[in-house]
């Protein structure tokens, strides 16, 4: 899962808030299934987080789901939320007991862990770094999270496909924006100029804003779950239902010939997304032009009245290509 994926996923899992813990399940080795009220969750720590339509049976319970069914039982689900824009979601549970949280960190390999007053109880494996440790009994801390929200603040020398990789989105949703925008993956975030910032952040906006839960078939056969609409995309009502959908129902054959027609229609959809984003981009530049009419034409006029040699001492911050007798300012 990416990100975006699961910011999405948390406002799915909204109405399990004020609902109680009734169950934990161990379904296979590192997958799990947890109940809030009527509300069934799959957890499988770097791979998924969803509301679970298919309820497979479960096996023996290790350490995490004892003492899930001990500390959380009957407790209630107070908040769940993500991390930073990263991809860990938090759930916080209260009780007559106390409070604790269960911690689904989705990055790596992944992890589940449970923590009470501050200290971990139990976890999927027990983990250490040199900036933190996931051990029971021993303070738990957060991730560091590199997620920058700002996407000027992100660029950088370096490829702009790895600028793209520090905001929310994932990798997947950041090839989407560049493919949009029609910039190479490789050009260097600091050399963008500001009119292809603007085309990210816009299609970026865009992007966020119109996200839609996807299934992706190919020769009737589920490929892939998207937020965004690609080739033998079919909506469905939640993220939940399509990645259900997916990882119950996924086949691993390949038509290549077909693969080959929704590439070519892939790119089509995305030259059309980028044309739509273009016009937005053209309506917004009109209405502020528009809204600063008498400003531009002062700015005009007083621009026919000055000598080619003048116009820099006149309008300074300005460059002027004498050769095509043209200036260019910020206003």
């Amino acid at each position: 899962m990416e990100n975006l994926e699961y910011s999405f996923i948390v406002n799915e899992l909204k109405p399990a808030e004020g609902r109680h813990f009734s169950n934990a399940y161990r379904i296979s080795e590192g997958k799990y299934r947890i109940r809030i009220g009527d509300i069934q969750l799959t957890l499988e720590p770097g791979v998924r987080l969803n509301i679970a339509k298919y309820l497979p049976e479960s096996m023996e319970p290790d350490q995490i789901v004892l003492q899930m069914k001990k500390i959380l039982d009957n407790s209630k689900l107070t908040s769940v939320s993500q991390y930073s824009g990263d991809r860990v979601v938090i759930f916080e549970f209260e009780s007559r007991d106390g409070n604790a949280t269960l911690v689904f960190e989705g990055f790596g390999k992944g992890n589940l862990v449970l923590v009470k007053d501050g200290k971990t109880v139990a976890a999927m494996r027990e983990e250490t770094w040199s900036d933190r440790e996931i051990k029971r009994g021993k303070p738990y801390s957060l991730p560091k999270s590199n997620i920058i929200q700002n996407l000027k603040d992100a660029l950088s020398e370096k490829y702009v496909i790895i600028s793209l990789l520090k905001l929310p989105l994932g990798k997947e949703y950041a090839k989407h924006v560049l493919s949009l925008c029609g910039i190479d993956e490789k050009k260097p975030g600091n050399s963008l100029f500001q009119d292809e910032i603007t085309k990210i952040e816009t299609a970026i906006s865009i992007l966020v804003s119109n996200a839609k839960p996807y299934a992706v078939y190919s020769d009737g056969k589920i490929t892939n779950f998207s937020l965004v609409r690609k080739p033998g995309s079919i909506q469905l009502s939640t993220l939940s239902e399509a990645m259900e959908e997916y990882f119950t129902n996924a086949s691993p054959e390949k038509n290549e010939q077909v693969e080959k027609l929704e590439r070519r229609l892939e790119k089509q959809e995305s030259q059309l997304q980028s044309l739509i984003m273009e016009e937005e981009q053209l309506k917004s530049t009109v209405d502020e032009a528009y809204a600063n009419f008498e400003k531009l034409d002062n700015i005009l006029q007083k621009a026919k009245k000055t000598k080619l040699d003048e116009l820099e001492s006149v309008f300074p911050n300005s460059k002027v290509d004498k050769k095509k007798k043209e200036i260019e300012l910020d206003v």
